[in-house]
């Protein structure tokens, strides 16, 4: 049945999160100072992701959305098993994903940033 796949699936799925590039530690780079005097060690691949942001936010934040997206809906697919892989609805999902959460969001923070302009430097 659909529960008993699900069931074996999904750990599997969850096994190879150590396999992602930003959940890995190997070859770590720059260490951050946190309060409290703290170092975060942080993969060379988010150093490049935050220069990214800097440089061209919009288009990176479409992109992340996008791929996240894809990424997600292909984790859906392998738990569903419903055959081979459904492209136009990956496809529909990326164009979503970068629109809604790329887009679409990323100027509805920026709105909310200036509307509560001391929500950013509250401590609470």
């Amino acid at each position: 049945t659909t529960a008993e796949t699900t069931g074996r699936e999904l750990p599997m799925l969850l096994g190879l999160l150590h396999l992602l590039p930003l959940a890995s530690c190997h070859g770590l780079a720059a260490a951050h100072r946190l309060r409290g005097g703290a170092a975060l060690t942080l993969p060379p691949l988010v150093g490049a992701y935050q220069s990214a942001l800097a440089a061209a936010p919009i288009t990176t934040n479409v992109l992340s959305a996008a791929s996240l997206s894809v990424l997600a809906d292909g984790m859906a697919q392998a738990v569903e098993r419903r055959g081979s892989w459904d492209v136009s609805r990956a496809a529909w999902i990326s164009a979503w994903g970068a629109s809604v959460s790329g887009l679409m969001l990323f100027f509805w923070f920026r709105l909310l940033a200036r509307l509560f302009p001391l929500a950013a430097s509250s401590t609470a």
